[in-house]
């Protein structure tokens, strides 16, 4: 349980940044439907698919933390494909991410 609580805490600054520059390349790709100028600054196509990759494996990382070490998940998974379920499970995802933006906060206090 330490070894995957320390990993989480000393990539924490990364994945936050991974996930906070997905959010806002999303947020700027919906706006430059319809306005130019921002379309023409959106990174190439190349990066955009790194950042989200990047951002999906930032998310990966948090909820494999959040489903075995949280406490929250009552029921491990028994099998690959229940693990592969519950990960994909978009609750299990808000779940995680509001379990990990309270780590960060407790760590910033």
């Amino acid at each position: 349980v330490t070894m995957w609580w320390d990993v989480v805490k000393a990539v924490e600054p990364c994945i936050s940044v991974t996930l906070f520059a997905a959010e806002v390349l999303s947020a700027q790709i919906q706006s430059a439907a319809s306005n130019p100028k921002i379309a023409a600054q959106l990174p190439a196509d190349s990066i955009r698919r790194d950042l989200f990759d990047a951002a999906a494996l930032a998310q990966g990382i948090l909820i494999r933390a959040y489903i075995d070490f949280s406490g929250h998940v009552t029921s491990q998974p028994l099998s690959a494909e229940a693990y592969s379920v519950m990960r994909s499970d978009p609750s299990t995802a808000a779940s995680a991410m509001e379990w990990f933006n309270q780590i960060v906060a407790a760590e910033s206090a």
